[in-house]
């Protein structure tokens, strides 16, 4: 008990020290400042997936393949990996021990001309464009391991890189993959995945805790900004992934969503709303959580509301006003995010 006697003493001291009146007190925002810092996040979010499709990354995608309004000119590309099977290279299956070398195109015969080295990797170098007499993009491949399973080949392990003009634009790197073989084919249980398209950079991970247990993280940014990340973890009914068709087969999901300040933090008893064969607006609610934060404070929390049949999900703020969340995701989001992307779509 004495020895317990100075950390209580020391406790108290500190509590009252930072309980003084010469601490300054940060005011609680004002409604009209919650709702502008959720409004510049969407902002936000919207400037982060126009400078990605601006990027190095998305333009030289464009370009290669031409496209334009969803549509893929994929001829180039099919013609020169068509031209590999001189050298018995099946993209899905290929040794990286009988196989790695440098393969250079020649314009001039439209083949590959390949040159051995020590470096155990495979290097192809080639014009960006078809009518282009330069090898000025490269793909280089330092690892790639497959596992064969259901009589089809699964990558385990792959990690590549693609350059234009001596500049990276794309980066893969894949780790960590087992899978499981289920009754309706074969389905990814743990893997490690690090992709950058310049000039963005995305990490995910899925990990199975337990048999019908699994939890899944992405996250995103560029160079420190535009930063977006996903987790969640669920717990399924069955220990058979492969089966899984959608939400019915889980019986709960938590995890958040966030982009910069933004914050949704949520949790669902999927396996009490299964049991419900038309469930209420009131159920709904009672079996879903989602609260919603800007930096590390509670500012509200979302609820399922239905008018004359029509489902709306609005944003309770922590002082009691409710607003209708289209004012913040809406028709006019959707449009300026489908213009951002209109080449990848179709009209």
């Amino acid at each position: 008990m004495k020895k317990l006697l100075p950390i209580t003493i020391l406790t108290l001291l500190l509590t009252f020290v930072s309980c003084t009146d010469d601490d300054p007190v940060t005011p609680e925002p004002t409604l009209q400042e919650i709702q502008q810092d959720i409004k510049n996040t969407f902002n936000g979010a919207v400037n982060c997936l126009s400078s990605y499709e601006n990027g190095q990354f998305s333009v030289a995608l464009q370009d290669f393949f031409m496209i334009n309004n969803g549509e893929i000119d994929e001829a180039y590309s099919d013609f020169l990996v068509s031209q590999l099977d001189t050298y018995n290279i099946d993209l899905e299956n290929f040794s990286m021990v009988n196989h790695s070398g440098v393969y250079n195109w020649n314009s001039t015969t439209d083949s590959w001309n390949y040159t051995s080295n020590s470096q155990n990797m495979l290097i192809f170098n080639f014009p960006f464009l078809e009518t282009g007499t330069t090898n000025n993009m490269k793909i280089i491949i330092e690892a790639y391991e497959v596992q064969e399973l259901d009589l089809e080949y699964y990558p385990t392990k792959l990690i590549g890189t693609i350059e234009k003009d001596g500049f990276e634009i794309h980066f893969i790197n894949l780790d960590n993959v087992t899978y499981q073989v289920g009754a309706d084919g074969v389905f990814p249980t743990n893997f490690d995945l690090e992709i950058r398209t310049m000039p963005m950079t995305h990490y995910f991970d899925l990990e199975q805790t337990s048999s019908n247990q699994f939890k899944f993280n992405y996250a995103s940014n560029n160079n420190g900004s535009c930063k977006t990340n996903f987790n969640i973890n669920a717990s399924t009914l069955t220990s058979d992934y492969t089966t899984i068709e959608g939400l019915e087969d889980f019986s709960s999901v938590t995890g958040n969503v966030s982009h910069d300040m933004l914050n949704l933090v949520f949790t669902a008893d999927t396996n009490s709303l299964n049991m419900i064969d038309e469930p209420t607006v009131a159920q709904i609610n009672q079996y879903t959580n989602v609260n919603v934060l800007l930096g590390n404070s509670q500012i509200g929390h979302l609820e399922y509301e239905e008018t004359n049949d029509t489902g709306a999900v609005i944003l309770v703020h922590n002082n009691g006003t409710r607003e209708n969340a289209d004012a913040y995701v809406n028709e006019t989001l959707a449009n300026e995010i489908e213009a951002i992307f209109s080449n990848y779509t179709t009209d």
